[in-house]
């Protein structure tokens, strides 16, 4: 047909650091497989993010929770439904949202009121947390609820995906696992 097979491989386990060094080993094994080209993996980039660091005092007096003032602000920023409507035949959604000039710096978010859910009192986000400018991780899939880690590979022109399969498999299955962690293969 022309184009390269695809050979995948998914490794699956909780721990992030022991995710991140597993996958990374695979990968080596894959690229230096013959046949193998233009190996990737979906692991996650680091971005730029803020982290906070929540003044539990202050917070539980409010019966406030970081789960509670991230889908705030989560709302705030990025908006949340608050109707439909149509035109013509083409539904559009509405969406309520912080105006921009409140969401471009990292006071924006201090400023930010946040409502809690016991007392129903409104304060700013600087008044019951702290916020940490922090390198995070951008997504991380979870199929199943189980972070998993897709290391894939286009195949050379003329080489199956079943002969780079053949030979990468028995290298995988030689690693050691930690508990908890997976290995599954895919592709064509």
């Amino acid at each position: 047909n022309g184009r390269p097979d695809i050979v995948s491989g998914l490794v699956s386990g909780d721990d992030m650091t022991t995710l991140e060094a597993l996958s990374d080993t695979i990968r080596k094994i894959v690229e230096t497989t013959p046949g193998s080209d233009y190996v990737k993996t979906d692991w996650p980039e680091d971005v730029y993010g803020i982290g906070l660091s929540l003044r539990h005092e202050v917070a539980s007096r409010l019966g406030l929770s970081e789960q509670d003032i991230a889908q705030q602000l989560a709302a705030g920023h990025d908006g949340t439904a608050a109707s439909v409507f149509w035109e013509g035949s083409r539904k559009v959604a509405v969406r309520l949202r912080y105006d921009e000039a409140s969401r471009n710096a990292l006071d924006d978010i201090g400023n930010a009121y946040v409502t809690s859910p016991v007392t129903r009192a409104r304060v700013p986000v600087r008044e019951v947390a702290d916020l940490v400018p922090e390198w995070q991780r951008s997504r991380i899939v979870r199929p199943n609820g189980v972070r998993t880690v897709t290391i894939g590979s286009f195949t050379k022109t003329g080489v199956l995906a079943s002969e780079v399969l053949a030979s990468v498999r028995p290298k995988i299955e030689a690693l050691t696992l930690p508990a908890g962690f997976a290995i599954s293969y895919g592709g064509e």
